[in-house]
């Protein structure tokens, strides 16, 4: 006799040898801490994206294998080099049947590829049906099945090595025991199938239909992983899915004839079998209940069956998704209320009868199932009764009904017999999908055979797993050729269950090669399918290429041309030989039916969280959030403690008292707004002049520069004779750093001595976009570098460079990365003002996408790298040690862009809040009257001034003035702004006589007046308005001409973490 098959023996030996190896310390560990809950607790799948992380690491390896063995011919059809295996991949191709394997299958899946990629003139040039036959060929052993699983170990140690100590114990048959334990507890079951019910009704009306894949996957691979062989998972899971079924049916069967008749049938057979037999424990109550009825056996078997099938068919349950206290309500439809306005109303208080009757109901259902079951892949016998086609067998056997209810656990009862009878029936897994389609739209409700419709695909698996179950325990020599467990699509398509095959693949998609199943499934040739899309970008890059090379070299070979004439000649097509042969041409999958190739290109499809268009997002927010943050304006108040200060000399002298330091971060703009009133003593003819202005570092400051010495732009100058209000504006472009401000004034066209009075100062500072740095690249690779528009540099790179990144670390450096498709080189530099400087060299993944983030994940000066899968890898870049470094975020990565989402949102949030606003205050009468020696308000300049946040105003007020009768210059008018009727200054009232900023003029003639104020203010709805007085004089009339005012609005920049405002 031969041995038994070694399938799944050879790779647990494997993976003992290799846990034992690495891991010596599992045998001698204390194994009671190995708990179901902790086991359970852990996961391959991501729970944000539901993606198997160790499914798509392994499918990666795969890829690696096959990309190892295909030729140089095919590496230049990928655009790719060889790839370097790790330790274990490497250990894996040592078994010469292994490598055996990848050399012959790897030319074929690359063929595969082209032929399913759009891309390019290639598929015309490929015999698809010819590569499918071949691939068949190959699939005949079940190497294949055996690899699938190392690899998924091999993935496994190295993202979840939590669960190697579960494998290891359960290999050895305690851990797994464990596992079965907890499962058949009622609880445990009633909670997963709640869950399970919740996830699938909140997405009914999602299509294709079918179950959450994710619960399915996510329990069968943990499940899978302690058992290889596909019998605890089928065995678990198995209950659980087909408990769903009961659920879902129950109470929820349509009022038809058929099912009506059914009902009956199965009703008679229980009674009849019950009383047939004297020893029944249930003919007590029977009797007892045909004592209350004062009826005979056959007339109580006719009132029963009434009662169940109105029970069953005429009363739907409404509540779809349960709770705990009503989980089994709808298998146990009879108690003392439902009975009581019923004939059987007599019985309303015999809690034995309630629990028989509620025991039948169950066997009815199940009765109505089996029917279904046993004869839905012929649909005449489902929509026409036929008695000899009901069931008779076990499942109409009501104490176990009756037992579960007491237990809390019927739906799983229910489905332990559904799911024996469907693997009776099915003597091809096809066969599930054929009975299901047809029975389940016939015999339950819409409400819920939706919800069993999606169940089917998980069931069509466990089918398939129990019959692979059965043929592992089969000699080697029973199983000639592996690939006949392969599904079969084209007998999908022949049975017309193509509708089931989009759900199916939906499963598929997800589910792992943590055991055999999925392998078995679907064969190397689907496998090969659902992961080519994985080099998709390389071909696309070597199309692009290749038409790019024939822009200046019109004979340039094509890489991919080059590699599918270099494979057989049976699997190409010469259209040069007038005897080619057409047979193979098409793949055998283009002609199956549409809704089919609809599954098809779900299982093409790239898995994508779609996680990476939100990187791209935040990447863009990043990018908005620093450019709003480097041009955020702030002002800066300069006052003078002296209110009257004298200058004698004839050069620009600093007034003392108006130094103070100007701290810049980043390149910006000073703007330096000076106001005060003065006059030169003895001046009578207006020959001296009296010039103001500011001085920055010990240079003076001037409005875009010294146009004409000695009257600097931006200065304020002023010849008159009598006391006035002066203002200069004046700007300068300054670096980042301390710079030391100050007053500057001088008496100039004479000796004299002139007072400048009540100064004060708003300084602006504005800064320059990005640091004012530029970088321009053209596709020639031709770079500038400007800052602030000015040319710094050129650089002639490589033009094979096909993205960059420019950036400002955390420590304030200009930084760019720059990437090369073509073969994942990065390049990282240091910009300066004279040049770059080189920063690192590295090569990594190829045709990628990067975002840079000043944080994430709790690191810094993160570069988060995506490729066009949906894969991605962070790094973060290290300045100092020239280095990129992976790491992994420390939550789950929804989680953290939900966290850097919030960041980024609090960030704009206050910038966009702390943006500068404008508004202009006008009168609409010219001239205004001031006769009052006491602060009036001019009228028709009052306005609300609206504060959502702590923020600074800055009120600049300009009019034209003078007074009447003032011909020696001894009256003055003041004018200022007010707001909620307090007097405003410019830092402080220093001399109540003569408030900084306030507008102070007694000059003798009509003269201009500016007032520039500012007060700090809270949220809120503040009244401003302009005022002035008359000082000196009584009886005096003055004239405040064409006032108006533009006040700015400046909100603190608040730090909402800190809950305090952030001082400029």
């Amino acid at each position: 006799m031969a041995a038994p098959h070694e399938i799944v023996t050879t790779f647990q030996n494997w993976r003992r040898n290799k846990l034992t190896q690495e891991h010596p310390e599992f045998a001698t560990m204390d194994n009671s801490v190995l708990t179901v809950p902790k086991f359970l607790a852990l996961s391959t799948f991501d729970p944000d994206t539901q993606i198997d992380i160790v499914k798509t690491r392994a499918e990666q390896y795969f890829i690696d294998l096959v990309t190892y063995h295909v030729g140089d011919l095919g590496l230049k059809a990928l655009t790719m080099t060889k790839p370097t295996l790790n330790a274990d991949l490497v250990a894996l191709i040592q078994d010469p049947a292994i490598t055996q394997f990848f050399t012959e299958y790897s030319p074929l899946w690359l063929l595969q590829a082209i032929y399913h990629h759009e891309v390019g003139p290639y598929k015309s040039d490929i015999k698809g049906g010819s590569v499918e036959d071949e691939m068949f060929a190959i699939n005949r052993g079940n190497i294949f099945i055996r690899i699938t699983m190392m690899l998924y170990h091999i993935a496994l140690k190295e993202l979840v090595p939590e669960l190697l100590p579960y494998i290891y114990w359960s290999d050895l048959n305690v851990f797994q025991q464990r596992v079965r334990v907890y499962f058949n507890n009622a609880d445990n079951t009633r909670n997963w199938m709640i869950k399970a019910i919740q996830c699938q009704d909140a997405s009914v009306s999602r299509e294709p239909r079918f179950f959450n894949a994710y619960l399915f996957n996510e329990l069968k691979t943990k499940l899978d992983l302690l058992q290889p062989n596909n019998r605890l998972s089928n065995d678990l899971l198995g209950v659980y899915m087909y408990s769903l079924l009961s659920y879902y049916a129950t109470k929820n069967l349509i009022n038809s004839p058929v099912n009506r008749r059914i009902i009956i049938r199965s009703n008679e057979i229980i009674l009849q079998r019950i009383t047939s037999n004297p020893a029944n424990t249930n003919n007590p109550t029977i009797a007892t209940a045909m004592s209350a009825l004062a009826c005979d056996l056959p007339t109580f078997i006719g009132k029963m069956s009434t009662l169940v099938a109105k029970m069953s068919l005429e009363v739907p349950f409404e509540q779809v998704v349960p709770t705990d206290s009503t989980f089994q309500s709808s298998a146990t439809p009879f108690d003392k209320q439902s009975l009581a306005t019923t004939e059987f109303s007599a019985l309303q208080d015999d809690a034995a009868f309630i629990r028989f009757a509620n025991a039948i109901f169950c066997a009815c259902h199940v009765g109505v199932l089996a029917y279904g079951i046993l004869n839905g892949q012929n649909q005449v016998d489902i929509i026409k009764y036929d008695p000899s086609l009901v069931y008779v067998g076990e499942g109409l056997f009501i104490y176990k009904y009756a037992d579960g209810i007491d237990q809390g656990r019927v739906f799983t009862v229910m489905g332990d017999f559904l799911r024996k009878l469907t693997n009776e029936m099915a003597k091809d897994a096809t066969d599930v999908f054929s009975a299901y389609q047809n029975f389940i739209p016939n015999l339950v409700l819409r409400k819920t055979n939706q919800h069993i419709m999606r169940l089917v695909p998980s069931l069509y698996i466990l089918t398939r797993d129990q019959q692979a179950h059965v043929l592992f325990t089969k000699s080697s020599d029973e199983i000639l050729d592996w690939s006949e467990l392969v599904i079969d699509l084209h007998i999908m398509d022949e049975n017309e269950i193509d509708n089931c095959v989009p759900g199916l693949f939906t499963v598929l998609k997800k589910a792992s090669c943590a055991g055999p199943s999925t392998a078995l499934i679907l064969g190397v040739g689907l496998y090969g399918l659902s992961v080519c899309s994985r080099v998709f970008p390389q071909l696309e890059m070597t199309f692009k290429l290749y038409k790019k090379a024939l822009l200046t070299n019109s004979t340039a070979p094509d890489p991919i041309d080059q590699f599918i004439d270099s494979v057989d000649e049976d699997l190409r097509i010469n259209y040069d030989n007038d005897q080619f042969d057409h047979s193979g041409w098409e793949s055998y999958h283009e002609s199956l039916d549409p809704i089919i190739q609809k599954g098809l290109d779900i299982l093409i499809e790239t898995e994508n969280d779609h996680l990476n268009d939100m990187f791209k997002l935040l990447g863009e927010m990043e990018k908005r959030a620093i450019e709003l943050e480097y041009n955020k304006v702030r002002t800066q108040i300069v006052t003078v403690a002296n209110h009257v200060s004298s200058v004698t000399s004839g050069a620009f002298t600093r007034i003392e008292g108006s130094q103070t330091n100007v701290v810049v971060s980043r390149p910006s703009k000073i703007i330096a707004m000076v106001q005060f009133f003065s006059g030169v003593l003895n001046n009578p003819n207006g020959g001296v002049s009296v010039d103001v202005t500011s001085a920055l570092n010990n240079q003076i400051m001037t409005n875009g520069g010294m146009n004409s010495y000695p009257w600097p732009t931006g200065t304020s100058i002023s010849h008159c004779r009598d006391l006035m209000d002066g203002f200069s504006i004046t700007q300068e472009i300054v670096q980042p750093g301390t710079h030391q401000y100050e007053i500057r004034a001088r008496i100039r066209a004479g000796a004299g001595t002139a007072n400048i009075n009540a100064p004060g100062v708003v300084l602006f500072i504005v800064p320059f976009r990005v640091d004012g740095y530029e970088l321009n690249y053209r596709s020639d690779g031709n770079v500038t570098y400007t800052k602030n528009g000015a040319l710094l540099w050129t650089q002639q790179w490589m033009s094979t460079w096909s993205d960059y990144l420019m950036f400002k670390t955390s420590d304030g450096r200009v930084c760019l990365v720059s990437y090369m498709d073509a073969n994942g080189f990065i390049s990282g530099d240091i910009l300066t003002d004279t040049g770059f400087t080189p920063l690192l060299r590295s090569l990594i993944d190829q045709n990628l996408d990067f975002q840079y983030f000043t944080e994430f994940s709790n690191k810094k000066d993160v570069i988060v790298a995506m490729n066009k899968n949906g894969g991605r890898k962070y790094y973060t870049i290290d300045i100092q040690g020239a280095t990129l470094t992976e790491f992994t975020p420390c939550c789950g990565t929804t989680s953290e862009l939900y966290k850097k989402f919030m960041d980024l949102e609090k960030r704009l949030s206050k910038i966009e809040t702390s943006k500068v606003t404008t508004q202009v205050v006008k009168v609409n009468a010219h001239g205004n009257p001031v006769s009052s020696a006491d602060w009036q308000p001019i009228n028709g300049s009052q306005a609300q001034i609206v504060i959502s946040r702590p923020s600074k105003v800055v009120a600049v007020v300009q009019y034209h003035s003078s007074v009447n009768y003032n011909s020696n210059g001894t009256v003055s008018i003041d004018v200022t702004s007010a707001i909620n009727g307090n007097i405003m200054t410019n830092g402080g009232l220093n001399s109540e006589q003569w408030p900084v900023g306030v507008s102070m003029s007694q000059c003798r003639d009509w003269t201009n007046g500016v007032s520039v104020t500012s007060d700090t203010l809270q949220p809120g709805f503040y009244q401003y308005d302009i005022r002035a007085r008359l000082r000196f004089a009584a009886g005096n009339v003055g004239s405040c001409n064409g006032p108006a005012a533009l006040i700015f609005i400046m909100p603190f920049f608040l730090d909402i973490n800190a809950h305090c405002i952030l001082t400029f």
